[in-house]
C-alpha cells in the first residue's frame, strides 16, 4: 500500500510499523545470504528482527548460552551481508524474555518482556529503552503481586509507548488484557485491564491512524475454545468496540496490519480445517469481516509475522509442517491486497525450523528470523534468511532446502461477535531495573553465502 493512499492523519507509530520500501532493484540484484547464530546452549526469538536505524538489522533473541542469569535477552546487530557489527545481553539472576522490538524515532530501539530478576511479582512487564548502540538509557518494570507479562510494545505518535499482554494481579478473570500507556521516559500515563471470568492475553498492540489503539489476543472467557478477541480502544484507553472472531476449536493473532479501510488480522486457527492453517482476515473500522481466507495444507502451518508491501499487498513469514522436509520449516507467503496468494515457499534443514518474525530491506526482499535444530552450534540457534523480492535464497549448502510450498488458499465462514468485557484501572507499579549487560561471543555459521 503506497503511503499517499493511507488517511493524511498518520501517526509516527505507523510509520515505523509499516516501512514501506520502494526500490527498482530486481530480484537478480538484490542480496541473499542465510546464517545461524548461537552457543553452545539454547537461543530463540519472538517479533524480533527490525532494521537497524544505521543500516543492517538489530535482532531481540534469548540465550542461556552466555549473559547474567538463566535466560537474558540477546540484542544482535547485523551488517547488511549477515556479519555480526555488535552483540549483548541484558538480565539479571534469573529469566527475562524479549517479546517485541521496536524502532524508535531517535534511532534507537525499545524492547519488552517479562522479567523475574526485576520488579514487584513473580513477571513483571520489563522495558528496555536502547540507544543506536545498544546502550541502555532506561529501563522500567511494570506490575503487582502476581505475574504481569508484556508481549507487545510500540512507540506511540506522542513519543512515549504503549505496552500490552496479560495481567493475574488485576482484572476480573484468571488472566486478563493488560495495556500500559507510558511517556517518553517510561513513567506511566494510564493502565487498564479488560476481561472476563477466565483466561484473556493479548499477543499484539497497534496504534493505529485515529490516534487510538487496537489490541488483538484470545479469550477463554466468551466463545469456544479459544477465540480471537479484538478491542478498539481510544487514544485514553476507552473500549470503543470488542468482539471476537473464530470457530469451532481455536484462533490465536500474531500480526495487526493497517490498510486502506480497516485492519488485516493474521494469525493461526484449527477452526476452518482439519489440521492447523494460517487463518488471515480484513475487517473494516468497525470491526466487520471484509474477506477472510485460510492457507495452509493438511498438517501444522501457522503465520507468525508479517509486513505491508509497497504494492499493497502483504508478505508473511511462519513454519510449514505440511510442506516441510521432516518436520517444520520456515514458511513465507506473498499475498496480494485481498488475500490472494502471489508465491509461497519454504526454507530448512532435517530437524526444526521456526520462522517467527520478518523485516522488508532496502531492495525490495525480506530478512526472516526465527530459530533452528537443523544449523548452528547448540540446542537452538537464531536462524536469518535474506529473500530477494521472490523469496529466492540462492548459492546454499546441500543441507538447506528451498522449495515452492503448494498451500491452497480457501474463503472461511467466521462471523463476529459481541462481547462485553470488564474494563478496569488497575494499580501496577513501575520500578526501575539494573540489568547487567555483558558482551556476547556467538558462533556465526553460514549456510548460504552473501550472494
Amino acid at each position: 500500500m503506497s503511503l499517499k493512499k493511507m488517511s493524511s492523519v498518520v501517526s509516527l507509530s505507523l510509520l515505523l510499523a509499516f516501512p514501506v520500501l520502494q526500490t527498482g532493484i530486481s530480484a537478480a540484484d538484490a542480496q541473499t545470504w542465510a546464517r545461524s547464530y548461537g552457543g553452545s546452549g539454547d537461543e530463540f526469538v519472538f517479533r524480533g528482527v527490525v532494521p537497524g536505524s544505521d543500516g543492517g538489522y538489530l535482532i531481540a533473541g534469548l540465550t542461556n548460552s552466555s549473559g547474567a542469569g538463566k535466560n537474558d535477552v540477546w540484542i544482535i546487530k547485523l551488517d547488511d551481508d549477515g556479519s555480526i557489527s555488535w552483540q549483548k545481553t541484558f538480565g539479571g539472576i534469573r529469566n527475562e524474555e524479549p517479546r517485541s522490538l521496536q524502532p524508535t524515532s531517535d534511532g534507537g530501539y525499545v524492547v519488552a518482556g517479562p522479567t523475574n530478576s526485576f520488579g514487584a511479582g513473580g513477571n513483571d512487564m520489563w522495558v528496555l529503552k536502547l540507544d543506536a548502540g545498544g546502550n541502555i538509557q532506561w529501563e522500567r518494570t511494570y506490575g503487582g503481586p502476581k505475574a504481569d507479562v508484556a508481549h507487545a510494545i510500540q512507540q506511540t505518535s506522542d513519543g512515549g509507548y504503549v505496552v500490552a499482554g496479560f495481567t493475574m494481579s488485576f482484572g476480573a478473570g484468571s488472566r486478563d488484557y493488560f495495556v500500559v500507556k507510558l511517556d517518553s521516559g517510561g513513567g506511566i500515563e494510564w493502565q487498564r485491564s479488560y476481561g472476563g471470568a477466565k483466561d484473556d492475553v493479548i499477543r499484539f498492540v497497534k496504534q493505529v491512524s485515529d490516534g487510538g489503539y487496537l489490541v488483538a489476543g484470545f479469550t477463554h472467557s466468551f466463545g469456544t475454545s479459544g477465540d480471537i478477541m479484538l478491542i478498539k480502544l481510544d487514544s485514553l484507553g476507552d473500549v470503543e468496540w470488542e468482539k471476537r472472531y473464530g470457530g469451532a476449536t481455536f484462533e490465536e493473532p500474531s500480526t495487526i496490519l493497517e490498510v486502506l479501510g480497516g485492519y488485516v488480522i493474521m494469525e493461526q486457527s484449527g477452526s476452518f480445517s482439519k489440521s492447523t492453517n494460517g487463518w488471515v482476515f480484513k475487517i473494516d473500522t468497525g470491526g466487520n469481516i471484509v474477506w477472510q481466507k485460510t492457507v495452509g495444507g493438511g498438517n501444522f502451518d501457522e503465520l507468525s509475522a508479517a509486513q505491508l508491501t509497497a504494492d499493497g499487498g502483504f508478505i508473511a513469514a511462519g513454519e510449514t509442517r505440511s510442506f516441510g522436509i521432516r518436520n517444520e520449516d520456515f514458511w513465507v507467503v506473498k499475498f496480494n491486497s485481498t488475500g490472494g496468494v502471489e508465491w509461497q515457499m519454504r526454507y530448512g534443514g532435517a530437524l526444526v525450523d521456526e520462522a517467527e518474525s520478518i523485516a522488508l530491506t532496502e531492495d525490495g526482499g525480506s530478512i526472516v528470523v526465527g530459530h533452528t535444530r537443523s544449523f548452528g552450534a547448540g540446542i537452538r540457534d537464531i536462524w536469518s534468511i535474506r529473500l530477494d523480492s521472490t523469496g529466492g535464497l540462492a548459492g546454499c549448502m546441500p543441507d538447506v532446502s528451498v522449495q515452492p510450498t503448494t498451500a491452497p488458499v480457501k474463503d472461511s465462514n467466521a462471523v463476529p461477535v459481541n462481547v462485553q468485557v470488564v474494563e478496569s484501572d488497575t494499580g501496577a507499579t513501575t520500578r526501575n531495573s539494573a540489568a547487567t549487560v555483558l558482551n556476547a561471543f556467538a558462533t556465526v555459521e553460514t549456510q548460504c553465502p552473501s550472494s
